[in-house]
């Protein structure tokens, strides 16, 4: 019983960090199409999509880890 109740928290966890994943990536995504749509400098441009492609990266990995971590249990 312990084991099972074990197992369903680590469950549970997993999933919270999947969603803190997401929420940090959409924030990353939200300044990046900011920093493109308000500035008209070609450097804040450019570091704009800079945080979108890391924003991206970011939930890739974040999903992998997630994924390896549900396997193991």
């Amino acid at each position: 019983m312990k084991n099972k109740l074990a197992v369903e928290r680590t469950n549970l966890a997993v999933d919270r960090t999947i969603l803190a994943y997401l929420r940090t990536s959409l924030t990353i995504i939200v300044v990046g199409v900011s920093f493109i749509k308000l500035f008209n400098g070609p450097f804040l441009s450019f570091i704009g999509w800079i945080l979108i492609v890391f924003s991206i990266l970011l939930f890739v990995f974040g999903i992998k880890r997630c994924n390896k971590i549900k396997k193991d249990c």
